[in-house]
């Protein structure tokens, strides 16, 4: 789906029942997010840091992930959660 497409599902199903993706294994609930304009190619990695942001590649565009939360984990921004865990994000 698109950035866009994908970014209104977010805020369709928040809060209840949410949307996640997995991340190692582990579920990232994606609370806030937008699609942004970026002039990348495509990366091996669907979500990585970029620019200090938490970013996520859809099959059309980029998804800037605002609000996340790891299962069992508390809510942090995209940039803190991008900053926290930068080693398995990296590009």
């Amino acid at each position: 789906k698109s950035a866009r497409d994908i970014g209104r599902h977010i805020r369709a199903l928040n809060p209840w029942p949410g949307t996640w993706t997995e991340l190692d294994g582990v579920r990232l609930k994606i609370l806030a997010a937008h699609p942004v304009e970026l002039s990348l190619l495509k990366n091996e990695k669907t979500i990585f840091e970029y620019q200090g942001a938490l970013i996520a590649q859809c099959d059309e565009g980029f998804l800037q992930l605002d609000s996340v939360q790891l299962e069992g984990k508390k809510i942090l921004s995209g940039a803190d959660f991008a900053r926290g865990y930068k080693n398995k994000l990296s590009l």
